[in-house]
């Protein structure tokens, strides 16, 4: 049985979640100003695979921010939110 909290904490991701999607068409249309409309004709495909490449690029940056994170516990090295 989901808690009250957990069943709060789903809802708000869902909602987040669904204003993302609900963002995605103005994204483009701003992205293709500077870099040209040309993606937007290719199959949706395409854009999955383009989309797919650069969330596994995000994925790594953040693994890296982790490990690099714990390690400075190990160390015993303060956290600093101000970097």
């Amino acid at each position: 049985m989901m808690t009250a909290q957990a069943k709060d904490t789903s809802c708000a991701s869902w909602h987040a979640f669904d204003g993302f999607v609900a963002s995605l068409p103005a994204s483009l249309i701003i992205g293709a100003a500077p870099y040209g409309d040309i993606s937007l004709h290719h199959p949706a495909a395409d854009l999955v695979d383009e989309v797919q490449l650069e969330l596994e690029d995000v994925r790594r940056q953040v693994t890296g921010l982790v490990a690099s994170t714990r390690a400075s516990r190990w160390r015993g090295d303060p956290i600093r939110r101000d970097k």
